[in-house]
């Protein structure tokens, strides 16, 4: 065996490796593709969930502000802020 056939068996020996690296390589990259696709499809769908929501606390809050005067609303308001702290303050004592 000469230099060049030795040459020829390495050189094909690190290429079937790369090509089996590639082909492993290819394969994870297309599943994570494919989980971010599934990721990005969550995304919007919560998204379209927090829209949604948005507006009909918009339509609530519309509704509510024909039927009460501002100073009633301001005081529901006050009473659950100050419901909420009092809780915070609570579970950090």
């Amino acid at each position: 065996m000469d230099a060049f056939q030795i040459l020829v068996i390495i050189l094909s020996a690190f290429l079937a490796l790369f090509l089996l690296l590639g082909i492993i390589l290819s394969i994870l990259f297309i599943k994570i593709s494919l989980k971010i696709k599934r990721v990005a499809v969550k995304l919007d769908d919560a998204a379209a969930n927090v829209r949604d929501t948005t507006e009909a606390v918009k339509n609530t809050v519309s509704d509510i502000s024909r039927l009460a005067s501002p100073a009633i609303i301001a005081k529901i308001v006050v009473k659950y802020v100050r419901k909420f702290v009092n809780k915070r303050r609570n579970q950090h004592e």
